[in-house]
């Protein structure tokens, strides 16, 4: 019987220290529909933990876009 291959997991990680909870949820919408759209650029089977550091708190969708599409294909 052949083994199914496991997803590729993502654990987001935030310090309560990047803005208020409002400005996190923001970068959380803005990675998982990063994610979501850009499914071809993630590593295969691998669990993955996003780290988000206190700079993020200003960025735009398209900056965390940018971001994590040089991280991924620097890979």
């Amino acid at each position: 019987m052949p083994v199914a291959s496991a997803p590729t997991r993502f654990c987001l990680r935030f310090s309560r220290r990047i803005g208020n909870a409002v400005c996190r949820n923001r970068i959380k919408r803005y990675l998982r529909e990063f994610l979501r759209t850009h499914k071809k650029v993630w590593p295969k089977q691998a669990a993955v933990v996003i780290k988000v550091k206190s700079s993020a708190a200003g960025l735009n969708y398209r900056q965390v876009a940018d971001a994590m599409t040089a991280h991924f294909h620097d890979e």
